[in-house]
């Protein structure tokens, strides 16, 4: 087989050519199959990375402008998912509990 090796845009084309004949579809689905090869085991060897390796979120998001008129409070509940939430509850200090009052979600 002297035949140069077929690139997967030229596979590509040959799929969409009208004429297609047999010999072209076979070596176009070849092609195909070792690009889809090829980036399933590149798609695996990421995924098989050490998880203790990754980075965590930080503890706490501390980094945020402070202010003297709120109060913020860490809060934490169970979703739906039941998956744990933790947010920060930030508050006005003149706050009547008694009231109405918008809220920003």
């Amino acid at each position: 087989m002297s035949e140069t090796p077929v690139t997967l845009l030229e596979a590509a084309e040959a799929l969409n050519s009208p004429g297609l004949d047999r010999r072209a579809f076979v070596k176009a689905g070849g092609v195909s199959i070792a690009a889809l090869g090829v980036l399933s085991a590149a798609g695996g060897a990421a995924l098989a990375t050490d998880s203790k390796s990754a980075v965590s979120p930080p503890e706490g998001a501390n980094n945020f402008y402070k202010s003297d008129k709120v109060t913020v409070q860490k809060v934490t509940f169970k979703s739906s998912y039941s998956l744990q939430i933790v947010v920060n509850l930030v508050t006005p200090k003149n706050l009547d509990r008694n009231a109405k009052a918008p809220a920003i979600v």
